[in-house]
């Protein structure tokens, strides 16, 4: 019998008493009783478990942003070197034809 089932009959059977010392209805409430429990137990571990998967998950989530912040700065500190070498490269681009057009200035001279 799953849980639906069981509370639908003690339902049934409550709503038919209007004793609470009737006999059948205190059987009733005997015999279910541990089923209740384990019922009852069986809900709590697995909330306990899906606490626990949240906990969890929760935690992931907060070291992939951690990880995402970082290698966010990673990059923003690498493009900015790299715009720095590219800066560098084209000074030493133009130095290096300066000095081409004075050597062939030099050497026609």
């Amino acid at each position: 019998m799953d849980e639906r089932e069981l509370a639908d009959k003690l339902y049934q059977q409550w709503s038919k008493t209007e004793d609470p010392q009737d006999p059948e209805w205190c059987q009733m409430i005997f015999d279910a009783f541990p089923q209740i429990v384990r019922q009852y137990n069986t809900a709590l571990d697995e909330a306990d478990r899906a606490d626990h998967s949240k906990d969890s998950r929760e935690c992931r989530i907060a070291e992939l942003e951690m990880e995402l912040s970082e290698a966010n700065y990673i990059n923003s500190r690498l493009r900015n070197e790299f715009a720095e070498e590219l800066a560098n490269v084209a000074e030493l681009q133009s130095e290096v034809e300066t000095l081409k057009a004075d050597l062939e200035g030099l050497i026609a001279g």
